[in-house]
């Protein structure tokens, strides 16, 4: 009787936990769990994207995954930012504004970050059709202000914001600008604060090469207002360079007297050499070779500054042969720098300063673009032997390829 009595004692148990379970399953998701199912949800659509990307074969077939199947973070920003506007108190909700504003790159193109296609292949699928870059839309330019406006309330203070800063380099608002400064201010983590100074710095070196350029050549306001809006675009217009430069200059010092010396000379270097993937960073790397004290970061500064001359030369060739041969000299001249003076010198990731600048040096002074091919010799497939010379005048395609 006993073991009957406690058998039923335990069945009503299991049904009573059973019940319980059942009743929390029911219970409506908390907004953290709502936050990191919409998180998920994306992620999920976008790896799904890169799979049906990497399998599609031509850039047709890329072109049509990309209108299908584009996973747009919009979408998932809009509700994020109302869950925050309810708890903005939570926990969570300074990782979904970070996760808003540090996908922003992706609501302004339709590029997959993975991809390995040639970057010719890459333009093509960005002026072929499509969302391609430029303004946000309003609804996406209300998002990101929104989420701004609550990270300057609530997060300015976060030593989470490295990421945010360094996006923001690359933003021409006030309000990107506005918390860029109030990190600066009221930040306590000075990695954070390294990368605000930097982007805030970018950002005056952008408005200011922008400036420059509408005075050259007022035909480029259109292009201006086709990527930054009109009010942008009559802003600039309006603007004086000097009051610009001294600002950017000032930024620069501040930068190297009050937050570098605190960084280990590699974190500096690695910098130095994340700059020459951004536009416009010339100015600053001028002032981090010119100001820096230390050799390991002045080495990788002349090395990368020297690199970059080289890319805009390039650029330059088809426009203004006389500056682009300016700018190949000085070009020349800091690699040369950089391949003697600092040659023992540590990269982040491309081995002695000395080793690379020589490699440059070669590309700069054999293959820059309108310079002559170098020779080639060898064997035609037909076992004939061949000089690229025989060909002068003609139109050769040269086709590099291997087995693996």
């Amino acid at each position: 009787m006993d073991r009957m009595v406690g058998g039923i004692l335990v069945l009503v148990q299991c049904m009573s936990v059973a019940a319980a379970d059942e009743a929390q399953d029911k219970r409506p998701p908390t907004p953290e769990q709502q936050c990191k199912a919409l998180l998920k949800e994306y992620d999920d659509a976008f790896q799904a994207y890169t799979r049906t990307y990497r399998e599609a074969k031509t850039a047709q077939e890329k072109q049509q995954v990309i209108h299908e199947k584009y996973p747009r973070p919009d979408k998932c920003a809009s509700k994020l930012l109302e869950l925050v506007e309810k708890n903005p108190a939570e926990a969570f909700a300074e990782e979904a504004l970070i996760w808003i504003l540090t996908n922003e790159d992706r609501l302004r193109r339709i590029e997959p970050w993975y991809a390995h296609e040639t970057r010719y292949e890459k333009i093509w699928i960005l002026t072929s059709g499509g969302r391609q870059m430029g303004v946000l839309s309003k609804e996406e330019q209300d998002i990101r202000s929104m989420a701004i406006d609550m990270l300057l309330r609530d997060h300015v203070a976060s030593p989470n914001l490295g990421r945010v800063a360094e996006m923001l380099g690359s933003s021409h608002d006030k309000k990107s600008a506005a918390l860029l400064r109030a990190i600066l201010e009221k930040n306590p983590s000075k990695e954070v604060k390294v990368r605000a100074c930097v982007a805030l710095a970018l950002q005056m070196q952008a408005r200011l090469a922008i400036v420059k350029q509408l005075r050259a050549d007022p035909q480029a306001a259109k292009s201006v207002e086709q990527s930054y809006g009109k009010e942008y675009l009559e802003e600039l217009q309006r603007a004086v360079p000097t009051p610009l430069e001294a600002e950017a200059e000032m930024l620069f010092a501040e930068l190297i007297e009050h937050y570098l010396p605190d960084m280990k000379p590699a974190s500096v270097a690695l910098l130095c050499q994340q700059l020459y993937y951004t536009d416009d960073s010339e100015m600053l790397l001028r002032a981090l070779y010119t100001m820096d004290k230390r050799d390991e970061v002045r080495g990788v500064a002349c090395l990368v500054l020297g690199q970059v001359l080289m890319r805009n030369a390039d650029r330059q060739v088809l426009g203004d042969a006389k500056i682009a041969e300016k700018i190949h000299a000085e070009s020349e001249k800091l690699l040369e720098e950089a391949a003697n003076k600092y040659a023992e010198a540590k990269t982040a990731f491309d081995g002695p300063v000395g080793r690379k600048a020589r490699s440059e040096l070669f590309d700069l002074r054999h293959l820059s673009v309108g310079m002559a091919a170098p020779e080639v010799d060898g064997v035609d497939q037909d076992g004939k032997q061949f000089k690229l010379s025989d060909y002068r005048g003609k139109v050769v395609l040269l086709d590099f390829w291997s087995e693996h």
